[in-house]
C-alpha cells in the first residue's frame, strides 16, 4: 500500500532529479501479441519508468547492489518488450532517507536480441494457450 500511496511522489522526485517528463499510460498492449503491461510511466519520446517504494532496508540493499534487483529483471524486460521503448529507468524511492539517498536509479537499455528470443517464447506460449482454449471449448 505504501508503494501505491507514494508512487506519484516518487515520479515527481524522478522528474525533478532528471528533468524528464513522465506520462502515465495505463495498461499497454504489445501490438503483435496478446500480452500487455501496466507501466508506471513513459518518459519523453523513447523511455519508460518502473518505480518501487520499498521499506528502507530493501531500498538500501538496492543501492548497495548497484543494479536492477534480480526479482525485477523479468518485469523490466517485459515492460521494454510491450512498450517498444529504447530504455527504462528503474527507480527505488524512500523519502525517509537523507536527501542524497532517497532515490536509486538504474537505466536499462533495450536488448533487441534478447527481446527477439522473448518474442519467440511468447509466440509459443500464446499458441499453446490458444490450443488449450480450443480443446476446452470442444469438450463442452
Amino acid at each position: 500500500q505504501r508503494g501505491i500511496d507514494l508512487e506519484a511522489e516518487a515520479v515527481a522526485a524522478y522528474e525533478a532529479a532528471t528533468g524528464n517528463m513522465v506520462t502515465v499510460p495505463g495498461f499497454m498492449f504489445a501490438e503483435a501479441e496478446q500480452i500487455g503491461a501496466s507501466l508506471d510511466g513513459l518518459v519523453n519520446a523513447d523511455g519508460a519508468l518502473e518505480v518501487k517504494v520499498p521499506d528502507s532496508t530493501t531500498h538500501l540493499a538496492y543501492i548497495r547492489g548497484k543494479r536492477v534487483p534480480p526479482e525485477y529483471v523479468a518485469q523490466v524486460t517485459h515492460n521494454l518488450f510491450v512498450s517498444g521503448r529504447r530504455w527504462l529507468d528503474f527507480v527505488s524511492y524512500d523519502p525517509r532517507m537523507p536527501l542524497d539517498l532517497q532515490m536509486f536509479l538504474v537505466r536499462v537499455e533495450r536488448d533487441d536480441a534478447h527481446l527477439q528470443t522473448l518474442e519467440a517464447e511468447v509466440e509459443i506460449f500464446i499458441g499453446e494457450l490458444n490450443q488449450r482454449i480450443t480443446q476446452l471449448k470442444e469438450t463442452k
